[in-house]
């Protein structure tokens, strides 16, 4: 045959392939698997009983962290003294003391605070506060409160009397007595900084009137806060406008004035009021009125002049006050510089 030069190789290569195929096959007849396959496979029942093991020890560290967590928020409960349970119940103790004696049971506490946290809540910073009794008769007293503070760089000053009136109340059928403790504002004065003490007088005769102290700080830091924001503003746009621009009432009133230079015929007139409602809520009034001579105002056939307070609004809601100012001024006061041959 073909590549044997005897039949003696050839039958020899014959019987090295019969004795090789015998010793892969079972005693019935079945194939076996070659030792390298099984190596493979022993390989991998260990590999899957690894991944058991593995398994296991996952669950059993989850576990053990679940079991650290929970006694991590028992040491954290424990080193602020209270635990959430706690925490809950004093909330509504506050809930049921507001609903109970509202705004009149005012009284800053006596220790330490944060102060830090007070600021960023209500921009109001405490500067001072002392207390000092005034009197005392048949379980009440009397102690007079001075307050020195200031919000968003605008002082404040208030001297209020607290009533405090202890009561014990013996429970019906039972030996034990409950004490408790009502504080009451009695008289309120308030000052506040000369820049706006004007504008804020009704405001606070009122709260003196009716010993709203909580109203007043809140309304009153609102009320500084756009006061100051509007001072930087009108600020920055006379001194970038400076020949453009002029502020009527001062740099803190509540208008500003623009005109292009040299023209007095159409000057427009920016009022920015701050107000404050009858529910205490601090509001803004913003209102551009065009001023024209009437040899203006003849030759507005279209009315433009009596659009721009409308389209002005328009141009705030969607750009802010800023840069709708910034983009008016810089239209309507725009110097021609064509030269001309």
């Amino acid at each position: 045959m073909a590549g044997y030069s005897t039949n003696g190789e050839f039958l020899k290569e014959i019987t090295n392939v019969q004795r090789l195929i015998h010793e892969f096959s079972s005693d019935n007849g079945t194939p076996r698997m070659s030792p390298y396959v099984d190596r493979f496979l022993s390989d991998s029942m260990k590999s899957s009983r690894n991944i058991d093991n593995c398994q296991n020890m996952v669950e059993k560290l989850k576990k053990e962290i679940s079991s650290l967590e929970s006694d991590l928020e028992s040491q954290s409960e424990s080193l602020l003294g209270f635990s959430n349970t706690e925490l809950d119940q004093i909330q509504e103790m506050l809930k049921l003391v507001e609903r109970k004696h509202g705004f009149q049971t005012v009284s800053l506490p006596p220790k330490p605070f944060d102060k830090s946290m007070m600021v960023s809540l209500t921009g109001i910073h405490f500067d001072d506060f002392t207390r000092r009794p005034i009197g005392q008769e048949d379980g009440r007293i009397v102690v007079r409160q001075h307050l020195l503070g200031h919000c968003h760089h605008m002082q404040f000053e208030v001297v209020f009397d607290v009533e405090e009136v202890q009561t014990v109340t013996r429970l019906p059928g039972k030996a034990t007595t409950v004490s408790n403790k009502t504080i009451v504002i009695t008289h309120l004065q308030i000052k506040v900084d000369p820049q706006i003490e004007e504008n804020l007088r009704e405001f606070i005769n009122k709260c003196e009137r009716r010993l709203n102290l909580q109203p007043f700080l809140r309304t009153y830091s609102k009320y500084a806060e756009w006061f100051q924001h509007r001072r930087r503003t009108y600020g920055h746009f006379k001194e970038a406008y400076h020949k453009e621009v002029c502020l009527p009432a001062g740099s803190t009133g509540p208008l500003l004035e623009f005109s292009r230079p040299g023209q007095t015929r159409i000057v427009f007139l920016l009022s920015w009021v701050i107000h404050i409602d009858e529910d205490d809520e601090v509001h803004q009034i913003i209102d551009l009125v065009p001023k024209a001579s009437l040899s203006v105002h003849d030759l507005d056939d279209e009315g433009l002049l009596k659009s721009v307070p409308e389209k002005f609004l328009l141009m705030v809601k969607t750009l802010g006050l800023e840069h709708a100012l910034k983009s008016l001024i810089e239209s309507v006061c725009k110097i021609d510089t064509t030269t001309t041959t």
